[in-house]
């Protein structure tokens, strides 16, 4: 699990379709250090703050639960891989930091990006490396 802050960057090419942040509805409470906030209004969306993605063959991804005020993007930007695009949090309905990417295939349908035992299709990564000591594909 990565930690509160690390970056998130962009995994493929695309055009920033929406922004979501509930950042004007938080305000410390505190020194902005410890991240002790406050809450003034209603958050709508179980995802906290993210981004989502169109991709030119037509698939979406999305990147939730980013940090506060970290968002790099813009609706209607056109972004690259490799590009920063926000920090790892725990904003929304989440227990934990950590990054809630996924794709979607014809706007509705969840698609696992890697492939594998839990997987059997192919993988949407050029290269998917090992993860703790599973096997890659490469």
């Amino acid at each position: 699990m990565a930690g509160q802050g690390s970056a998130i960057i962009v995994g493929d090419g695309g055009q920033v379709v929406t922004v979501t942040t509930f950042d004007e509805l938080v305000q410390y409470v505190s020194a902005p250090e410890l991240y002790v906030i406050q809450i003034s209004g209603t958050i709508t969306s179980s995802d906290g703050n993210y981004v989502k993605l169109k991709h030119q063959d037509g698939k979406l991804t999305y990147y939730a639960h980013l940090q506060i005020w970290s968002i790099k993007v813009a609706k209607g930007q056109s972004v690259s891989c490799g590009q920063h695009l926000g920090n790892v949090a725990s904003s929304g309905n989440s227990t934990g930091n950590h990054l809630h990417f996924e794709v979607r295939v014809n706007g509705t349908v969840k698609t696992d990006p890697f492939t594998g035992q839990c997987h059997g299709g192919s993988s949407f990564w050029v290269q998917q490396g090992s993860y703790l000591g599973r096997p890659g594909t490469q």
